[in-house]
């Protein structure tokens, strides 16, 4: 892997790390403010969405990428 994907990938995996984060801690006050019709639909094809990528990150089988990955999601799980 040339440096210029390892720092693409980089990026794209705490992004990831950060969005999956913020999806389980925000899901109740997604049902609260879009209500139960919409979040049904919105819900199951973000969790996938998110949980595929991270299968992905998996998949390049590069710790550093990985490392990148879980401080994405340790940095916004720990913020406030």
């Amino acid at each position: 892997m040339a440096h210029t994907d390892i720092v693409i990938y980089g990026i794209l995996a705490f992004a990831l790390g950060y969005g999956l984060a913020y999806f389980a801690k925000n899901i109740g006050d997604l049902f609260d403010r879009w209500g139960l019709v919409v979040s049904y639909f919105f819900v199951p094809t973000t969790l996938v969405s998110l949980l595929y990528g991270a299968a992905i990150i998996a998949d390049l089988e590069h710790n550093w990428i990985s490392i990148i990955y879980a401080s994405g999601f340790l940095t916004r799980l720990i913020r406030r």
